[in-house]
């Protein structure tokens, strides 16, 4: 459902924050891919088990869409020097895709980060990569280029490249945040202070301030359904010209019973995190079924709708890349 990356107006409340280094993320893999063959419900189980709609098997790039399962993704210390207070699942990147067999059509990677109380990631920044946390739960204490600064549940907060960051759990349960890196996260590209390249990087970002998105105001996007813009290329230059973003990040809600209108966006992927409820998102005539805690992938130009199936809403983070654009989104071109 790509009407997730438009529609909001973006006001968020502005200022600065920081966020948590998406950590040794780059590189693995994810076991939990279903393409409609796999473990994705089948709403149809007479053909040899294979899930969805449609009457011919398909390949992936036919379903155009994939579930990635929250239950099958690997765990691992984002930071050597961590070990196991700072973890690292990785969700989605270009590189895991291809693992699959699978042609990437996104240039970001999203990670989630879970950091134990009382501890915290090393100073590092990324270089050449900006990074966008949205707070999962618990509370983000944050050393960003010098100065401190808290996010919340909720928060989405920006880091510009280049820019040196510390990320703190203080409280007594867990920290959690989606970490999203553009472009796709490197271990080249993290570096710790304590590496010759981090003075002359951190120079080059002397006067660069993270910023934190706490409080967007949603717009009604398909009849019912909510869309409340985070962060995009429009919503981060009212911020600061300097900084650039290659991807869209917003907040949907889809009330219970309710659904995108069927839709089709022409030169946008959309990848969505699901925070809360179930539902089936139908793409390209097949049916696939989704639970809290699972990311789905869909291709750009797929002919798709979501549903909400479970009680209360559903509510998701949309990822597009590049960044939606509503001239491209046949529900709205027909309006």
């Amino acid at each position: 459902e790509s009407g997730g990356a438009s529609g909001g107006t973006g006001s968020g409340s502005g200022g600065s924050g920081g966020t948590g280094g998406s950590g040794s993320s780059g590189g693995s893999g994810s076991s939990g891919i279903s393409d409609g063959s796999g473990t994705a419900t089948d709403t149809n189980p007479d053909r040899n088990g294979i899930g969805g709609t449609d009457q011919n098997g398909g390949t992936t790039a036919d379903i155009g869409a994939i579930i990635i399962e929250r239950s099958g993704i690997i765990k691992k210390p984002a930071f050597v020097i961590t070990h196991d207070n700072v973890i690292c699942e990785n969700i989605i990147s270009p590189s895991i895709l291809k693992d699959d067999g699978l042609y990437p059509m996104i240039d970001f990677e999203m990670s989630l980060i879970t950091i134990s109380p009382n501890h915290e990631t090393p100073m590092h920044l990324l270089k050449g990569t900006s990074e966008s946390m949205f707070i999962l739960s618990g509370n983000a204490d944050m050393l960003i280029n010098g100065r401190f600064m808290t996010a919340e549940q909720g928060n989405l907060v920006h880091v510009p490249k280049n820019t040196p960051m510390i990320v703190r759990n203080g409280g007594r349960s867990d920290l959690k945040y989606l970490s999203i890196t553009y472009p796709p996260y490197s271990p080249e590209n993290e570096i710790l202070d304590s590496d010759s390249e981090f003075n002359k990087l951190r120079a080059d970002s002397e006067d660069a301030t993270a910023i934190i998105v706490s409080e967007v105001t949603p717009e009604v996007f398909f009849k019912d359904v909510t869309v409340a813009n985070l962060i995009n290329p429009k919503i981060i230059k009212d911020y600061n010209q300097n900084y650039s973003i290659g991807c869209g990040i917003a907040y949907i809600t889809i009330p219970e019973g309710s659904q995108t209108e069927p839709h089709i966006v022409e030169g946008t992927t959309e990848v969505d995190h699901i925070l809360k409820g179930k539902g089936e998102f139908a793409v390209n005539s097949r049916i696939m079924a989704f639970d809290e805690g699972d990311t789905l992938y869909i291709q750009s130009g797929a002919h798709q709708s979501i549903t909400n199936t479970g009680d209360g809403d559903l509510v998701y983070l949309s990822i597009t890349c590049p960044p939606y654009d509503p001239g491209v989104d046949s529900s709205v071109k027909s309006k």
